[in-house]
């Protein structure tokens, strides 16, 4: 997996004829001095976009997410150098996947939606994982499923 230009940030990166990308949002427009300016920022405006300058002081920003999720993939080899295998969880709006090196295994199930999600954990058997990282306020049942918030991630470890 890639993060390209501008996703810690949020960027939108809708490639346009001549207009593949559009400036860093370092500071509010008035008094970014980094910022380019050749080409006028259409979609990743002032009011859309919360710029760099805010977000790196912000540890819940979308900024902190990824480096959090950059230190988690450093931190585990599986991450970088394990086979990826897909899971199905029968919904789009999941995407399931995890990745084996040597013993370990680690699970990723991300919510890319803007609705609360279930996934089946059966298909997991958490009672040999523990969590190793979620952005979400997610809730075990004692049905054996979790609840992923909107567009959040949860990683489980092997134990």
């Amino acid at each position: 997996n890639m993060i390209f230009y501008g996703d810690e940030l949020g960027l939108r990166g809708l490639a346009t004829k001549g207009n593949n990308t559009e400036g860093f949002i370092w500071d509010y427009s008035d008094r970014d001095d980094n910022r380019a300016y050749f080409i006028p920022n259409t979609f990743n405006t002032d009011s859309a976009i919360m710029p760099y300058n805010i977000q790196v002081n912000n540890g819940n920003s979308l900024y902190h997410f990824y480096r959090k999720l950059c230190w988690i993939r450093k931190q585990n080899d599986p991450l970088r150098e394990g086979t990826l295998v897909n899971v199905e969880s029968g919904d789009k709006r999941l995407i399931t996947f995890y990745r084996d090196l040597k013993s370990r295994r680690i699970f990723i199930i991300q919510n890319i939606s803007s609705t609360e999600l279930t996934f089946d954990l059966e298909k997991l058997n958490p009672f040999n994982y523990s969590i190793l990282f979620t952005n979400s306020t997610n809730i075990i049942s004692e049905h054996g499923t979790i609840k992923l918030s909107p567009y959040s991630t949860v990683i489980y470890q092997s134990k």
